[in-house]
């Protein structure tokens, strides 16, 4: 008997049919897949070339006696001058580097001992390695208000890394009052433009309050090539980014790319858009991104809530494209209420009042149009 006649006419047909739909699912994931394939491929095209990604060898071949100021040797010049031992570069990478270490905090915890940390620390928060000269100078800038314990924590997690790091640098804690809902782009701005006040800096590092970093090989230098992004993930996240562009939590400016790209804008108030925007100014004026790999790159956040979103973060994102002009660290309006030289970080309060920041940009818009 063949196989035919055994299985019968009603099996052949079920046997048919299944093998159809087996091959329509088939044919079916394999063109979601290809679909996917050419959005990823898009998106590469026209995104992901204004990012590079760097191993650690990488970063020790940045060239960094590039990136060394008139003021670095200003510096070294002047401690000979007033008989200070003469000291020699700081070795790089540095060797005491401990690596990737998960940061354990808790915001229970009624307060952090702090005052281990103030080794070496000048008036106003700035640390300078004794025995090695810096190879750059640095301002880290932390926007800021009624985060305090948050604040405890980041100073503890990042000050023995940037201390390992073998670099001159300074924190700098600016403060927003009440007056007006938080704007975190506009403080920024505030923060690079009273840094800059003090000091000149060979890079500027926004480091928001709650993103602690995990590994000090991640360091905290600035490059003229292209501004590094020094997050590539964070624990909340599964140590992966939201999306390609996001350049949030933690980057690196050098003063001459801040000032092309003219800032942060200062018309987000509330939560959200601020880095977002500022990814499209650097796009716009052509300027690339570096992250380091993913290993060194990992940031843990520590859990908070946020603020209500800005109502208008879309719309600005729309149509704020040809508006960098006006808006952004060279437009600020603003008032600097108090200057605090605490001994780990200093500390500037300033106020921000969001009728005028509104005015101001519509005042500069209607002058711009004419």
């Amino acid at each position: 008997m063949s196989w035919r006649n055994s299985l019968g006419n009603e099996d052949i047909r079920r046997f048919l049919t299944n093998i159809a739909n087996a091959l329509g699912v088939y044919v079916l994931v394999v063109s979601c897949m290809v679909m996917f394939a050419s959005f990823i491929l898009q998106m590469d095209l026209s995104e992901a070339k204004y990012f590079e990604y760097q191993s650690i060898i990488e970063i020790g071949d940045f060239k960094f006696h590039e990136l060394t100021h008139e003021d670095v040797k200003n510096m070294l010049e002047e401690e000979r001058n007033n008989g200070t031992k003469e000291r020699t570069w700081c070795q790089f990478p540095p060797k005491n580097m401990h690596g990737r270490q998960i940061y354990k905090y808790n915001l229970n915890v009624p307060d952090l001992d702090l005052k281990k940390l103030n080794s070496g620390f000048q008036h106003g928060g700035r640390y300078v390695p004794e025995d090695c000269l810096p190879i750059a100078r640095i301002a880290i800038i932390i926007p800021y208000r009624d985060r305090e314990k948050h604040l405890k924590i980041l100073l503890h997690n990042i000050i023995p890394k940037l201390k390992r790091q073998k670099l001159d640098f300074t924190i700098y804690v600016i403060e927003q009052t009440h007056s007006s809902p938080f704007n975190r782009g506009m403080v920024r701005n505030i923060g690079f433009s009273e840094a800059s006040k003090i000091a000149d800096y060979d890079c500027y590092i926004f480091n928001d309050v709650d993103t602690l970093m995990e590994d000090d090989r991640n360091m905290y230098l600035c490059n003229k090539r292209a501004v590094r992004h020094l997050l590539t993930g964070y624990d909340t996240h599964g140590y992966q980014l939201d999306y390609l562009f996001l350049v949030g939590g933690v980057i690196a400016f050098t003063k001459e790319q801040f000032l092309k790209i003219n800032g942060y804008t200062n018309q987000l108030f509330f939560w959200g858009g601020e880095d977002d925007e500022l990814y499209k100014r650097m796009r716009c004026s052509g300027i690339k991104l570096y992250r380091p790999v993913d290993e060194i790159g990992k940031y843990t956040i520590i859990s908070h809530h946020h603020d209500a979103k800005e109502p208008d973060r879309h719309k600005v994102l729309r149509e704020n494209t040809d508006n960098d002009v006006i808006d952004g660290v060279k437009n600020l309006v603003y008032k600097r209420l108090e200057i605090e030289y605490k001994e780990l970080y200093t500390r500037i309060l300033v106020d921000i009042d969001e009728k005028l920041v509104r005015q101001s940009f519509l005042d500069a818009l209607e002058k711009n149009n004419r």
